[in-house]
């Protein structure tokens, strides 16, 4: 899961961005990929530029932007 870091907070990815929400999103694995899910955010989650309102596959390379913060998904090797 990916929050905003704060005290006593337990999330796989923790971001110091005040525009984040706790928690915020989510990153699983499945048979159709990574698959980003929004947790019904204050400021929702964008990728590349645009808002997801439902679970997106994600692709090499995208831009994933929680609140001010904007992280590129890559898929490392094993």
């Amino acid at each position: 899961m990916i929050g905003r870091s704060g005290r006593g907070q337990q999330w796989d990815l923790m971001l110091q961005d005040r525009a984040v929400s706790r928690p915020q999103a989510q990153i699983a694995r499945t048979p159709e990929g990574f698959v980003l899910t929004d947790l019904n955010s204050a400021n929702g989650t964008l990728v590349n530029g645009k808002e997801i309102t439902a679970p997106h596959v994600l692709k090499e390379g995208d831009v994933i932007t929680f609140g001010e913060t904007a992280i590129v998904f890559r898929i490392g090797s094993g």
